[in-house]
């Protein structure tokens, strides 16, 4: 029998949560009465493992019901979440923007937390996330968030990378150009991950401080990431590096973004083994990396296609790197199909779906093309190596189609809707709403 009653039993049956857009919960008459079974089913984490698809989404829904009732109370067994070890990827999440509606009661704790380098570092991060979200639902309190952030990026040269492109990420999300000498003294004294948000002249850009880049960044593949890698991928009989390489080219494409757990589990399979925590780390870090600089490529509208893959003729031995590469692209866009239907049932979509749909036929076929081939033979038949000189074109045809469709989906997106909207929609090049700070798809990427 279940220990709830209504109205707070009425979130076991909401379902979903979008890390966005929140249920209206006005029509439950929540009130102060009910915030110890809201706290109860808040920190219920069996319920999180329950097999009904609705029920295991009711924490959180209790989350955001206190973080709408902001009563006191709750901050401190809600902050103590921040500690937990298990479910990191749904605190880091959903939590930081419950918390940063409590405003006051819970900004002095947050703080705390935050500044103490005694804390446990993912706690120092998700209360840096909480303390932006606050500036962002608590106007008044911008200012003073800004000035301690960037107090904090001056002062923290002991807390590594980590920390110091969290203290960063939230000061971009803030859109807090005034801070950018702070920004620049930390990039000067290497504290900055520029996996994140790039280097100094991509942060500057995002503050609006710089129309367009001056340089091209050295966005070259780490060779000994690329050799951990496939280590692994071998390992676990996974996806070939080549084909990893194609497959994330497809999954940057999508305007919406595809959780990591599911990506993830799109080149490893369902039972990934690490051989320990480090190797865990170390390979979602390269992975992460490979996503922003593929996202950069198509941002920057530069060929796409990796060098070894160039082949004119079927006979080329590059053909096969090729082959491996389409195959990759060709599963994530397999992955994507609903995704991809959704986006061009919009009326606004129709004049780039068809472009969009040839180039990835073009990029696809090359995973199978024994069919191609034979038919090159033939009079009249295609010609493979015209085809295959024609690549590269292509690739970069198709990135200024993703960023087109990407900013066609953002005004989409960005139409008035009924429910509480949070944010913007997030798209490929955006900061993660998780507040990692990673782009695009490192929402939860730890």
């Amino acid at each position: 029998m279940s220990p709830y009653t209504s109205p707070v039993s009425e979130l076991l049956s909401i379902g979903q949560c979008d890390w966005k857009e929140w249920a209206d919960y006005s029509r439950f008459d929540f009130n102060e009465t009910h915030v110890p079974k809201l706290l109860k089913m808040a920190q219920d984490w069996p319920l999180l493992n329950h097999d009904d698809e609705d029920i295991v989404w009711s924490p959180i829904h209790a989350w955001r019901v206190l973080g709408i009732l902001q009563t006191e109370q709750a901050v401190e067994p809600l902050i103590n979440l921040f500690y937990a070890d298990d479910d990191n990827f749904i605190i880091s999440e959903y939590l930081p923007s419950v918390m940063g509606r409590f405003g006051i009661s819970a900004t002095e704790r947050l703080w705390d937390i935050a500044s103490n380098r005694n804390e446990v570092e993912d706690a120092r991060d998700l209360a840096i996330e909480s303390l932006r979200w606050n500036a962002s639902f608590h106007t008044a309190d911008r200012d003073e968030t800004v000035s301690k952030l960037a107090a904090m990026l001056n002062d923290r040269e002991d807390d590594g990378e980590y920390l110091n492109t969290a203290i960063m990420g939230a000061l971009v999300e803030l859109k807090a150009a005034g801070s950018i000498d702070a920004i620049r003294a930390a990039f000067e004294r290497g504290l900055i991950d520029r996996e994140v948000h790039g280097d100094l002249e991509d942060v500057e850009i995002e503050l609006g401080l710089r129309k367009e880049r001056s340089s091209i960044p050295d966005w070259r593949f780490d060779k000994h990431q690329e050799k951990m890698l496939k280590e692994v991928l071998a390992e676990n009989n996974a996806m070939s590096f080549r084909e990893v390489q194609g497959f994330i080219f497809a999954m940057v494409g999508s305007p919406q973004p595809v959780p990591p757990n599911r990506w993830i589990k799109g080149i490893f399979g369902s039972n990934l083994k690490f051989a320990n925590e480090q190797q865990d780390k170390d390979i979602h870090r390269i992975l992460f990396n490979m996503v922003d600089l593929t996202v950069r490529h198509i941002d920057m509208g530069l060929d796409i296609i990796p060098l070894e893959c160039r082949a004119e003729t079927a006979e080329d031995p590059a053909f096969e790197e090729l082959k491996l590469w389409s195959k990759g692209f060709g599963e994530g866009n397999a992955i994507l199909v609903n995704f991809w239907e959704e986006i061009f049932s919009h009326n606004d979509m129709k004049e780039v779906e068809e472009g969009f749909t040839a180039c990835t036929i073009l990029l696809s076929v090359w995973a199978q093309p024994e069919t191609l081939l034979e038919r090159s033979k033939q009079e009249g038949g295609p010609d493979v190596s015209k085809m295959l000189r024609a690549l590269p074109s292509v690739a970069r045809e198709l990135s200024s189609l993703l960023v087109d469709i990407d900013k066609r989906w953002k005004a989409i997106s960005e139409k008035p809707e009924t429910v509480v909207n949070e944010s913007t929609k997030v798209g490929r090049n955006d900061p993660c709403p998780c507040g990692s700070g990673k782009k695009y798809k490192k929402c939860c990427g730890r």
